[in-house]
């Protein structure tokens, strides 16, 4: 009789080999599904074109002093003079929550800093901050999610309620507000980090941190200068001074 193979089983103590596990090839993070952003565009435009309809040109200004009055009828434009971005009264804007400082200051309407952020003086003005919206900020959503969008949005318009006298000088609030901000809410992974959640079973692999020191560095120092930056702007609008900056400066 020839020779029993040996067994495999494990009451002889044998060890059965498992193949080699393939190599790690870390899956594409998911990419978050934009809503945040789609939806502010749609509440942007109806929330000016209500505005239009409100502000009746027309019948508050005359149909004769209306831009593009046989067009639009109740929506037609105020005139240039007053309005030079074609969009309604000031007046109207006011009464929709527009960024006013006496109102905030003097009569406590601090409601007015958020209401702003949907309003819009002009077409060319809403004209460009959508094309913006479209173009950049719906794939910032799409990368780093909702909470840090809308974080960036509220705080960007808050910038430029902040310094007195919306004009140059909150621009470049806003700007450096933003600059900073992406230091903080818009801080990409390194590259070749792996989420814990993406590593399948069985895999021993070294992880890198999220971020390097570097960037954690970068992130704390950007959020105290623009902490001190926003209590600065804000002692600014309560006690009611303002920058001023030479003329020639900006033109």
């Amino acid at each position: 009789m020839g020779k029993r193979p040996p067994s495999s089983d494990i009451e002889t103590g044998s060890c059965v080999k498992h193949p080699p596990l393939p190599p790690f090839t870390p899956t594409p993070p998911e990419q978050w599904c934009s809503w945040l952003l789609p939806l502010i565009f749609e509440v942007n435009i109806t929330m000016f074109i209500y505005a239009m309809y409100v502000n009746d040109c027309p019948a508050n200004t005359g149909s004769d002093n209306c831009i593009l009055y046989d067009y639009l009828g109740r929506f037609s434009f105020q005139p240039l003079k007053e309005n030079a971005i074609l969009g309604p009264s000031l007046v109207t804007l006011e009464r929709f929550g527009a960024l006013d400082p006496i109102a905030i200051v003097k009569d406590g309407e601090e409601w007015r800093f958020f209401s702003c952020i949907w309003l819009h003086a002009g077409v060319a003005y809403l004209a460009t901050n959508m094309i913006s919206l479209l173009l950049i900020e719906i794939p910032l959503e799409q990368e780093f999610g909702f909470f840090s969008t809308l974080l960036l949005i509220i705080t960007l318009n808050l910038a430029f309620g902040l310094i007195p006298h919306v004009d140059n000088p909150a621009h470049i609030g806003g700007f450096l507000s933003g600059f900073l901000l992406g230091f903080i809410l818009l801080i990409r992974p390194q590259y070749g980090y792996v989420s814990r959640r993406y590593i399948p079973a069985g895999y021993d692999i070294k992880r890198k941190p999220k971020h390097k020191c570097y960037q954690y560095i970068m992130s704390i120092t950007a959020l105290i200068v623009l902490i001190i930056g926003y209590l600065w702007g804000l002692a600014l609008r309560y006690s009611g001074r303002r920058l001023n900056f030479p003329s020639k400066s900006f033109s």
